[in-house]
């Protein structure tokens, strides 16, 4: 049982040994300071944590240990800080007592003026961070920051970069430490790495660079008595002032700061700086004279003096803790060779200028020197554990001998091999190059702020270099005395963190990943800041509340006890001994035991309140707390305040106290499983509680993402059946098995395993690379971190107005993993956070209840998506929704994103009291169905706002998932086709073995001579052929790579580059790929009068004239209609533009959205919406606000009008309309305005003679065409409108049939046309070209979008996809199987149409008819498939490869496009505005879609007819020989001898024929020109010509010819020469294969 305490009247509290134990006061083991950190840490403020973090960090200068000592008064500290104080209790009380009643803060802390005279380079700003990632943190507030600083350099790659963590976190469930006494797996290649990149012999690890330093010091001492002869104690080691090298005493000794000097001598003696300079009178007292930093004569004069007695000298290449101080140019070079003139080691401290920081890998490379030792620390491991080195050349390392130096955890695993990614990072990334960049950036911007702002007087120097910088404050030129101290607070509240150093210089070291925008941002922000710092009156941070942390007492003690009085103060000293811990948690258990307010006059003094907590048996326990009133109204509202990270983080600081609590604290209202849920092996629909019980919550799967193909024991395995399900490599891997058997062996087995071990290699290292990175992405994914919402427990009662208004609208949440989060959890989600799983919207931070999310990565659309949340939760607070009786039912989960079926069941209204103890509203019992606008899919991302979800789908069953196809390996066809040729070969082989062991009789051990001439006869299947042929991919690789006319073109799949050659089918998503998904309006037609994009500016001035003539004309603000106007028979022009643009900037969906920077940007469900509103505002009627009741609009005067929005009918591809009834505020007018496709909206407005023709002009054009209407509603019509509908709305069944009916009854007729636009979605740079060039190259070309039908329609007459006048037919909303017949029966007639298919109707085609619709679509010259989900466009990549045998590239950009890249037999990525996910998962990845024409027509081509004729030509280089071995051996008995034996065979394939065999690859047919002027010769290609049966068979025929004729000849010619048959006849072989490859190759070039 959990220790509690006793309490009574006349007793004090007793607290078991173990918590004694725990006292900060009662015994060795201190554990208060742990314990508080435990029970603080995320739930406290900046200012709370500040303040234990100065009572507990021995490194913090402003601590002060008070105990009757001297209190430090002659160090100036910046602002109040407590500290602990410790004082005999009086009366001789226990132990249990002393531990505590005597923990308390006392002391005024002291003050200085503002802190100047002393550094502030340790000194903390007032800040606590929380998290970091690259260049940013965020406090525990959440507030994001610019980091400047990089803790000292040390995190030069960032902030937590996922390489080095992930690195960090697979070593540590391996091996950390192994000590000294034990080699490791890891340092050898860590001391490796090390070598090779800075090119010194040896390297000693250590874990700190004052360690490092330390251990340098020793090494030059010990090198100065071994190898220079110094004398014993005589040894000297110099170094400069205002140096920094750490705290250790040798380096202190060092130093001539006095602050660091100061209290703790004695100091090493010939160690530093200085030196003695006696005068030339010879008198006792000697000058002491100073090694200045920078200044070269002066340690000149030093080795002068001393030089025979120096071992080294030691230097900071840029002085950083000094300020930044960067040595004029050239004295580094000076001092370097000033040493070797006094052979004098010079050592380089790197520590603080960190890796890479200075713009080169080492500061001392600027001035290209080498020094003798280099010091190396901080950014080694990236910042995530320490690690330093040194580095030297054996010479000097070695002067250490074993035993001499050490350290137990120098040379850790977990170090190691941090270290190695992280220098892997510095160099891959190219930070060197990228700090230069930046340093020149930030440094011009700081030199132009100074010049052109009067508030550059500020800046007297900024001086750095690469992106180690500082800026000198002129104090002096500040108006109001304003310190460089200040100016930090200033820009620390402005998002941009930096610290003073030497009083006035401020360093600005970044992480060297930081954004070139956020280092701009950095400027801009240094500029307001010195703009401000003299205009404000109080600089945030620095005021007197801040400075004293605004104190939150808490004390324990008993009420009775000897020590204390009521108010907590020492009876005898008068003292108060009230702890200054906040304890936010407190009210959180107040339902533990009763709690009764306590009467006490003290309180009403210090207008505090007090609380006596007893447990459920008083007897146990007293607990008495007082809390500060102020402390509790100066508490903020911030979300941070009620983040926890983990279950256990909610116990407050008196858990370990109220242990014997646990079972009520975890105990109440779980509700019990719901009675309806099923699950059954089948049904997976699913019914879900708020608050689901954890065994109903483990039934669904776990929310992991996983792309990874192996695991880690099926890597190997899986990789090797996938290398040798080919015949061609498991032949040789048995051939060269058999080499290990004796009487098989022939030559060199080394010969046989080497090329096998060659390929498998670099096989295996790629896939294992792929994977993990793979893993890497995997993990970064389900390591993201979001709130969830917690159930309170309890009733809180609030004690101040402000906290009970936070409290009341606020759940508690909790920090979690994305892969923690399980069906049933509420989650709290930001703007631009990824939504982790499937969940139901409830509640948003809009008022309305909507918000807006992008589904880029999800359906390939870029535009923005509306979600709506469910009404009954978005009236609750957000505090109320963890508590509410509630369920959600889910129908099973399925691969359609744009269908949801689901109910919200609300069983009964919340019964929870607020702080006030006022119950909230009411709520009803209701149920209200959910469709896909209330969810928020997996993926999506949030784009404006916050919102609370409620997860119901997770992991495998989320709609991203289920939509997503693991990847599979591909094999081009040339692999498969040489495969099959390898078998023919290997019978062959066999063949011809038994045929010579038959012709010898089968005698002896003939089985034994079939295997010896199957070996002899390998060759006809040489494993050259498959070097060849990947080091011939390799090459191409490379030059599609290097090709100038495709910039930034990616190879990522290296074995493919042949499949190009031989495409079939293009399948192309439409956004992004084939368009910029950039809408422009383009033209408007109003019957007698067209604008074109060219004629917007005469739009622009009719409107300001139409607008102006209403103020003149009619009464002030009424600018609805025009009615006066409209009142005169025929209306001039400028009213009928008036109109209709007035019509389009009302008659939409359109939001706009203020970002971040304070720019406006318009989001909407479509990208025409986006368009047609923009340009509204191009010519000067503007919306400037909506929300779901009105909107308002702003004139080209300048004047704003309102409009009432009365009812909203949305878009929806059935009625391909959208209808708003709007009321002007100021006039009351209403209006109906409906815009939509010409073929609905021709039979709804007046009758005209225009519209049917302009609509098919502008199709033919590739615009996307609306017809704009209004009808003007009187009151009374409206109302009776009003009324029906809403009569038809609440109507059970036929609902939605009855409200169009009323719709079209009362509005949708006889409607006044406005005019017609035309908005183009602009193309991709030369799509036109591309397309028609690949369809003349025979490669027929799919349409596969998430887009509308009408929509991809105008998209592929735009991009030319339909020819001219080429018919287009449509198959959507398919229902049954007979219509499916129908439509197929009449494209079978009609192959030379195009086809627009929905998504539905695909489905049902591919569910029915599969391998009919497949079989007919593929003869048609032209698809487009809409409304696609992922899944549906691999299934078609898949089925097309099935049926066809063909090859099938997709080409997409988008995450949706991930599937169908990887169904395919090629897929291309292009790197656009939806990322690079398409990209990262494709085998070739581009910029632009018109870079297919250069891949594939020239690319391609070379690729698969430079392989085929390489492949030929090798298999006939195997054949020949193993012809002349066949003859050798039919003439010489039979005998299995063979012809060619050691190295003479294996040069054959390599010095001899290799360079002019593998020259094939660089071969042309055809110039490019050629290619791309008639890509019909492409069409050769995909026939397969070029590598076929009957082209094998004529190699073999011209193989054997010559391979007999060689040897018989040179038996024939040469009898008499016999014995040198051998040089004879492979002479002519090697004459043979050369003249061969010069009359294959086709064009030469020199």
């Amino acid at each position: 049982m959990a220790p509690t305490l006793s309490s009574s009247s006349t007793t004090t509290p007793v607290v078991p040994a173990s918590k004694a134990a725990t006292s900060a006061f009662g015994g060795a083991k201190h554990e208060i300071p742990l314990k508080a950190r435990q029970a603080l840490e995320e739930k406290l403020s900046s200012q709370d944590v500040m303040h234990l973090e100065n009572e507990y960090s021995a490194h913090n200068p402003s601590l002060n240990l008070e105990g009757g000592g001297h209190r430090g008064s002659d160090i100036e500290r910046r602002r109040r800080v407590p500290h602990w104080t410790s004082m005999s209790p009086p009366g001789g009380s226990s132990s249990a007592e002393l531990a505590l009643s005597y923990l308390s803060l006392g002391g005024d802390g002291g003050e200085d003026s503002a802190g100047r005279g002393r550094r502030e380079g340790y000194h903390p700003l007032p800040i606590v961070l929380d998290r970091g990632q690259g260049a940013k943190v965020w406090d525990v507030e959440g507030k994001e920051y610019i980091d400047m600083l990089s803790a000292y350099s040390a995190v030069n790659q960032g902030h937590c970069h996922p390489a080095i963590v992930k690195t960090m976190q697979e070593q540590s469930t391996k091996l950390t430490l192994s000590s000294r006494a034990f080699y490791n797996s890891v340092f050898g290649r860590f001391a490796k790495t090390v070598h090779e990149i800075f090119g010194y012999d040896m390297v000693l690890p250590m874990n700190t660079g004052a360690e490092a330093v330390e251990t340098s010091l020793k090494l030059a001492r010990k090198w100065g008595y071994m190898k220079k002869g110094i004398p014993e104690g005589k040894a000297r080691i110099f170094s400069a002032e205002g140096n920094f090298h750490g705290r250790t005493l040798g380096v202190i000794s060092m130093s001539t700061d006095p602050d660091s000097r100061t209290g703790f001598g004695p100091y090493l003696e010939r160690v530093g700086p200085t030196y003695e300079v006696n005068d030339s009178e010879g008198d006792e007292e000697s000058e002491v004279k100073t090694i200045r930093y920078g200044v070269y004569e002066d340690l000149e004069q030093a080795l002068n003096l001393y030089g025979k007695e120096t071992a080294a000298v030691l230097l900071e290449p840029i002085q950083g803790e000094a300020g930044i101080v960067v040595p004029p140019q050239g004295y580094l070079a000076k001092v370097h060779a000033l040493c070797k003139k006094h052979n004098v080691l010079l050592i380089c401290d790197e520590i603080q200028t960190g890796l890479c920081r200075t713009g080169k890998l080492l500061a001392c490379e600027h001035e290209g020197i080498r020094p003798d030792l280099v010091l190396l620390g901080k950014a080694l491991s990236g910042g995530v554990y320490p690690v330093s080195a040194v580095l030297a050349d054996k010479e000097i390392m070695l002067c250490i001998r074993p035993n001499e130096h050490g350290s137990t955890y120098g040379g850790n695993p977990l170090g190691c091999a941090v270290a190695i990614t992280a220098l892997a990072v510095l160099i891959e990334e190219k930070l060197a190059e990228r700090a230069e960049r930046l340093g020149k950036v930030f440094r011009d911007g700081i030199t132009e702020i100074k010049k052109r702002s009067k508030a550059g007087k500020l800046v007297k120097e900024v001086r750095g270099r690469g992106l180690l910088n500082a800026i000198v404050f002129d104090e002096s030129a500040s108006v109001k005395g304003r310190s460089a101290w200040e100016f930090c607070l200033l820009l620390k509240d402005r998002g941009v963190l930096a610290k003073p150093t030497h009083r006035n210089i401020i360093r600005f070291a970044p992480p060297l990943v930081i954004e070139e925008d956020d280092l701009k941002r950095v400027i801009r922000m240094i500029g307001q800041c010195l703009e401000d710092i003299d205009v404000i009156e109080a600089i945030p941070g620095d005021t007197e509340e801040e400075k004293t942390h605004v104190r939150h007492p808490l004390v324990f003690y008993d009420t009775t006890g000897p020590g204390l009085n009521m108010n907590g103060r020492n009876r005898t000293s008068g003292k108060n001994y009230m702890s200054d811990i906040p304890l936010r948690k407190l009210r959180r258990y107040k339902n533990r035991g009763d709690y009764t307010p306590l009467d006490d006059p003290g309180a009403a003094e210090s207008g505090s309140r007090r609380i006596a907590l007893h447990s459920p048996n008083p007897a146990q326990m007293t607990r008495i707390t007082t809390i500060s009133t102020a402390a509790n109204m100066n508490r903020g509202a911030g979300r941070s305040k009620r983040y926890v990270d983990d279950p256990e983080e909610e116990a407050g600081l008196l858990d370990g106290i109220e242990d014997g609590d646990e079972e009520e604290r975890t105990s109440p209202r779980t509700p019990a499983p719901p009675q309806s849920a099923t699950f059954g092996p089948k049904d997976k629909s699913r019914t879900i509680t708020f608050n689901p019980p954890e065994k109903l919550q483990s039934r669904y799967p776990p929310n992991i993402v996983r792309n990874q193909k192996y695991n880690f024991f099926t890597f190997l395995p899986v990789v090797f059946y996938e290398q040798f399900k080919f015949f061609f490599n498991l032949y040789f891997l048995l051939v060269a098995l058999s080499q290990f058997v004796p009487a098989l062996k022939i030559g060199f087995i080394v010969t046989y395993i080497a090329p096998l071990a060659f390929v498998l290699s670099v096989t295996i290292g790629k896939e294992a690379y792929d994977d993990y990175k793979r893993h890497q992405r995997d993990k970064e994914a389900n390591s993201q971190r979001y709130l969830i919402l917690q159930r309170e427990s309890f009733a809180a009662d609030p004690s101040s107005a402000e906290e009970a208004s936070y409290l009341s609208t606020h759940a508690n949440t909790r920090s979690v993993p994305s892969s923690s989060l399980r069906v049933g959890d509420l989650i709290h989600l930001e703007k631009n956070q990824r939504v982790p799983a499937d969940v139901v919207l409830l509640r948003t931070s809009d008022a309305s209840g909507t918000c807006f999310i992008r589904t880029d990565q999800l359906d390939g659309e870029t535009d923005w998506k509306l979600r709506v949340a469910v009404p009954e939760t978005q009236k609750m607070d957000e505090k109320s929704l963890p508590a509410i009786d509630a369920e959600i039912y889910a129908d099973p989960p399925i691969k359609d994103i744009h269908t949801f079926v689901g109910t919200f069941t609300l069983n009964k209204p919340p019964t929870a009291h607020g702080d006030q103890g006022l119950p909230l509203q009411d709520l009803p019992p209701s149920v209200a169905p959910l469709t896909a606008e209330n969810i928020l899919w997996s993926n999506t991302v949030l784009a404006a706002g916050s919102a609370v979800g409620f997860v119901i789908y997770t992991g495998s069953e989320t709609r991203a998932v289920m939509n997503t196809s693991h990847p599979e390996t591909k094999v081009g066809l040339l692999d498969l086709e040489i495969n099959k040729l390898a078998k023919i070969l290997c019978a062959v082989t066999f063949a011809m073995s038994l045929i010579l062991v038959a012709l010898n009789g089968f005698r002896g051990l003939w089985y034994v001579y079939v295997f010896r001439f199957l070996i002899l006869f390998s060759s006809i299947i040489p494993i050259s052929l498959r070097v060849n042929l990947d080091m011939g991919k390799t090459v191409y690789a490379n030059q599609i790579m290097n090709d100038p006319e495709i910039p930034n073109t990616i190879v990522r799949t290296s074995t493919l580059p042949e499949e190009l050659g031989r495409i079939t089918y293009l399948l192309s998503d439409k956004t992004g790929t084939l368009t910029q998904n950039e809408m422009e309006m383009r033209k408007l037609h109003m019957g007698t009068m067209s604008y074109g994009a060219d004629a917007m500016d005469e739009v622009a001035h009719q409107l300001a004239l139409a607008f102006g003539a209403e103020q003149t004309h009619h009464r002030q603000g009424s600018t609805s209609t025009g009615a006066q106007l409209a009142s005169r028979g025929r209306r001039d022009m400028s009213s009928r533009v008036r109109d209709v643009v007035l019509s389009l900037a009302l008659c939409h969906n359109v939001t706009p959205v203020t970002n971040d920077d304070g720019t406006v940007t318009y989001q909407a469900s479509s990208p025409d919406e986006v368009a047609i509103v923009t340009w509204t505002a191009s010519v000067g009627l503007t919306l400037v606000f909506r929300d779901r009741t009105k909107m308002e609009l702003q004139t080209p005067t300048g004047a704003r009008v309102t409009y009432d929005i009365l009812d909203i009918f949305p878009f929806t591809s059935e009625s391909k309309r959208m209808g708003i009834v709007v009321r002007e505020t100021q006039t009351g007018e209403i209006t109906f305005l409906q815009k939509g496709a010409d073929v609905v909206m021709a039979k709804i407005v007046q009758r005209n003679d225009w519209l049917e023709e302009e609509t098919s002009n502008m199709a033919r054009e590739g615009l996307r065409t609306l017809v704009m209407a209004r009808k003007r509603l009187s009151s009374q019509l409206y109302k009776e409108f009003s009324s029906q509908h809403h009569a038809a709305s609440v109507k059970l069944e036929g609902r939605n049939e009855a409200m169009a009916a009323v719709v079209t009854e009362f509005l949708e007729h006889d409607l006044e046309l406005l005019g017609l636009t035309g908005v183009e979605d602009k193309l991709q740079d030369d799509v036109k070209s591309t397309l028609e060039l690949l369809r003349n190259a025979g490669i027929k070309i799919w349409m596969l979008t998430g887009d509308k039908v009408e929509t991809a329609r105008c998209i592929a007459i735009s991009t030319k996809l339909v020819a001219r006048n080429q018919y287009i037919h449509e198959m959507s909303k398919l229902k049954t199987a007979d219509q499916v017949r129908d439509q197929l029966d009449f494209l079978q007639n009609k192959l030379d149409c195009c086809l627009v298919i929905d998504g539905e109707s695909l489905q049902l085609c591919l569910n029915l008819f599969q391998n009919e619709f497949i079989e007919i679509t593929t003869k048609l010259s032209a698809v487009v498939a809409c409304r696609c989900s992922p899944t549906q466009k691999a299934d078609v990549a898949r089925l097309i490869r099935k049926a066809t045998k063909k090859r099938v590239c997709c080409i997409g950009d988008g995450g949706n496009d991930v599937s169908m890249i990887q169904a395919a037999d090629v897929g291309v990525g292009i790197v656009g505005k939806e990322g690079k996910q398409a990209s990262l998962a494709a085998d070739f990845s581009v910029t632009q879609f018109s870079y297919l024409t250069k891949l594939l027509l020239w690319h391609g081509r070379n690729s698969y007819r430079r392989s085929a004729k390489l492949a030929q030509f090798v298999i006939h280089r195997g054949l020949i020989i193993s012809i002349m071995q066949a003859v050798f051996s039919a003439i010489f008995y039979f005998a299995p001898i063979a012809l060619y034996q050691g190295w003479l065979l294996v040069g054959y394939a390599t010095m001899y024929t290799m360079a002019p065999v593998f020259s094939l690859v660089l071969d042309r047919d055809v110039n490019e020109d050629l290619a791309l002027l008639y890509p019909e010769l492409y069409k050769e290609l995909t026939k397969g010509r070029s590598l076929s049966f009957k082209t094998f068979f004529q190699w073999c025929m011209i193989s054997l010819y010559q391979g007999a004729a060689i040897m018989i000849m040179s038996l024939v010619l040469f009898e008499s020469e016999f014995l040198h048959i051998v040089s004879i006849s492979f002479t002519a072989l090697i004459l043979n294969e050369l003249i061969m490859v010069a009359l294959e190759i086709t064009t030469w070039r020199v």
